[in-house]
C-alpha cells in the first residue's frame, strides 16, 4: 500500500482510503510524534529522531531502511511510507508508561545522553566508529538499540568522546 499527498494535506492511499492530516488522522486516530523524516526517491519515511542529524550520519527509519543523511535538501514527497507510519503507530499504541521498564529506560537516557555529547563534540557516528575499530551503520544501530552491545562497548563509545560511564550500584526501592 502506499500514500500519496495532496497539496491540500488530504492523504489518499491506493486502496481508495482518504483522510486529512488534521487531528484526528491515521487508522488509529493517535497523534504522532513530531520527528526527523527524510525524503528518499520521492517516499517520505519516519525516523527516531526529531531533529535533522547531521550530514554524513548513518539513519534508519522506522521501515528499517538505512540511508546516509546528505546536506542536499529534501525534495518533495510523493508518497508517504506506509510501513514507518506503521511502525509509528504500533509504538505509540504499544507504549504505556504504568508498564515501563525502568531498566530499559535508563539504557535509554543513557543512549541518548552519549548521542547528545557526540553532537556537542561536533562529532559523527563514522567518527565514533573509527576509534570503535568498526563501521558508522553499526554505530547507527548502537543508537537506536538495534544490536546487542555490551558494558565495554558503551564505555568505549564514551571513551570515542573523551568521557568514561561509572557505574553504581544501589538497592532498589
Amino acid at each position: 500500500m502506499s500514500w500519496r499527498i495532496d497539496a491540500d494535506g488530504t492523504v489518499e492511499t491506493d486502496e481508495g482510503d482518504v483522510f486529512t492530516s488534521e487531528p484526528p488522522h491515521g487508522r488509529h486516530a493517535l497523534r504522532l510524534p513530531d520527528c526527523y523524516r527524510p525524503v528518499i526517491g520521492g517516499v517520505r519515511h519516519r525516523t527516531e529522531f526529531r531533529a535533522r542529524p547531521p550530514a554524513g550520519e548513518w539513519v534508519t527509519a522506522l521501515c528499517g531502511l538505512l540511508y546516509q543523511v546528505t546536506a542536499r535538501p529534501a525534495a518533495d514527497p510523493i508518497y508517504e511510507c506506509h510501513a514507518c507510519d506503521e511502525e509509528a503507530e504500533e509504538q505509540a499504541m504499544a507504549y504505556q508508561p504504568e508498564t515501563a521498564n525502568p531498566y530499559t529506560d535508563q539504557l535509554d537516557t543513557l543512549i541518548g545522553e552519549l548521542i547528545r555529547m557526540r553532537r556537542n563534540r561536533g562529532l559523527t557516528q563514522r567518527d565514533v566508529a573509527a576509534y570503535l575499530g568498526c563501521d558508522a551503520p553499526t554505530i547507527c544501530r548502537l543508537e537506536k538499540r538495534e544490536r546487542e552491545f555490551t558494558a565495554r562497548a558503551l564505555q568505549g563509545y564514551a571513551c570515542a568522546l573523551g568521557y568514561r560511564i561509572v557505574m553504581v550500584i544501589s538497592p532498589l526501592g
